[in-house]
């Protein structure tokens, strides 16, 4: 797995004898959640995280790019089998937004407004008529947002998982979805983040205590059974 090369082997011996990382079953009505693919995120092309954040300071670059090319792989087939598809972006606008107190935050950056170009989900992954986008003002999908009474209503039980990034938003969602009683199929070709050591060691540990981390191949033929 792509955790490999930098999770010691004592933990992995830990974690094996504990009984983490086994794999569930998923559910039988999936969802594809996409986690904010806007170009605050991702930057406004696929160069080097570094030169990426001379757009802006959130953005990935090549490695959010890449995830997104997978991720076009899976929103297709989420399409063809008429799957519920949900978007997520943080909402600028909010006045009491608690992403004012990140400890990241220059003060001395331009604040984003939710007109931006900038905080709207990429062209490439552009949201089709009926897919919801849901303005989110803390790093979960979940907390304060409509997203669960929508699940209810299409009467979820697993989540198909990608977007940014994997340390923030992305593991924010995926614990509150586990809290909450979803299945979750996490798809590592399809979340990203800045760094690599904690891209790598969040999807181990999600891997090992709330998602099935799955590669790309895995999800479609998942999408595929129905």
């Amino acid at each position: 797995m792509i955790w490999d090369d930098i999770i010691p082997e004592q933990d992995k011996e830990i974690f094996a004898r504990g009984g983490y990382g086994r794999k569930y079953e998923l559910g039988r009505k999936p969802a594809l959640l996409l986690i904010d693919f806007t170009y605050e995120f991702t930057g406004w092309a696929p160069v080097p995280v570094l030169q990426a954040q001379n757009d802006f300071p959130t953005a990935c670059g090549e490695n959010a790019w890449q995830a997104a090319g997978f991720t076009r792989q899976l929103l297709e087939a989420a399409r063809r089998k008429g799957l519920p598809i949900v978007y997520t972006r943080v909402d600028r606008d909010y006045k009491a937004n608690p992403y004012d107190q990140k400890k990241n935050l220059d003060t001395g950056r331009k604040p984003l407004s939710n007109n931006d170009r900038a905080t709207q989900i990429i062209d490439e992954l552009r949201p089709g008529e009926g897919e919801p986008v849901v303005s989110k003002i803390a790093p979960s999908a979940f907390w304060g947002t409509p997203l669960v009474s929508y699940l209810i209503k299409n009467q979820i039980d697993t989540l198909i998982v990608a977007g940014g990034v994997t340390s923030g938003c992305v593991r924010a969602s995926v614990n509150d979805a586990f809290s909450l009683g979803y299945k979750i199929c996490l798809v590592e070709d399809c979340v990203f983040d800045r760094g690599e050591a904690s891209h790598k060691v969040n999807l181990w540990d999600m891997n090992a205590k709330q998602a099935n981390v799955v590669g790309l191949a895995e999800a479609l033929e998942y999408i595929g059974q129905f």
